[in-house]
């Protein structure tokens, strides 16, 4: 069920990174089905109160309020219902990875099937009237940087390893492709308005597509594809 709670203004200009998110809504994210991180961060599976944070996969604010009354009339969702603050839209991020996340310097990427579900139907309609229902508890993202990543490596804590041994943690730089399939209870459905936003700009899907599979390259071209869409209804 998606969160009757109005969202706050926490875009990346405006975020305030201290907490913005409820209390009952962290648990929730917490104790969330498919959420197989809980409370650690989602890509370097690290936990630490005061180094990881509850971020927003796709934030509504003001400024996007009309993108919001389009995907729920997409998705058939009751006009006021659909915001930001449903646990199915919050993951847990390191304080870095959040901030580089909202500037736009990585993407989450839905699976191939996913994808095709959502382009198939918007190649089809044209429209979203009777939107794929996708009912999964989690889902499977690749993890997709953009150059300005080059300098920033991430460092992803070994599951099973003693943390007080030099093997505790692997490291990974870009492009990130040995980094692995991340899965995640967060839907696809706001990981493609998110990821479709930071898709506008031709400049940005060149530099995302650096380093890819043509499959990934497939699969960034169908999300920029319902980007278009989106803001043309």
């Amino acid at each position: 069920m998606l969160s009757t709670k109005v969202a706050a203004d926490t875009t990346p200009s405006t975020r305030n990174y201290d907490d913005n998110v409820a209390v009952d809504t962290k648990k929730k994210v917490d104790r969330a089905r498919g959420n197989i991180t809980q409370r650690r961060c989602l890509i370097d599976n690290i936990w630490n109160a005061h180094v990881v944070d509850y971020a927003h996969v796709y934030e509504a604010d003001g400024k996007k309020d009309g993108l919001i009354s389009k995907l729920e009339r997409s998705w058939n969702v009751k006009s006021g219902t659909l915001n930001s603050n449903t646990r199915r839209n919050i993951f847990r991020l390191s304080a870095k990875l959040h901030r580089l996340f909202d500037e736009e310097k990585w993407l989450l990427l839905p699976e191939t099937k996913i994808v095709d579900q959502y382009y198939e139907h918007y190649r089809e309609a044209g429209y979203a009237d009777e939107f794929p229902v996708i009912k999964d508890l989690s889902f499977n993202y690749t993890l997709v940087a953009h150059p300005d990543m080059r300098q920033v490596a991430i460092h992803r804590r070994v599951e099973g390893v003693d943390i007080n041994t030099p093997g505790a943690f692997k490291t990974f730089i870009y492009p990130f492709d040995t980094f692995p399939v991340i899965v995640s209870h967060v839907h696809p459905c706001f990981v493609i308005c998110n990821s479709g936003q930071k898709l506008k700009d031709y400049d940005k899907i060149v530099a995302f597509r650096k380093g890819d599979t043509d499959q990934r390259k497939k699969r960034i071209a169908r999300i920029q594809s319902f980007s278009k869409r989106l803001d043309g209804w």
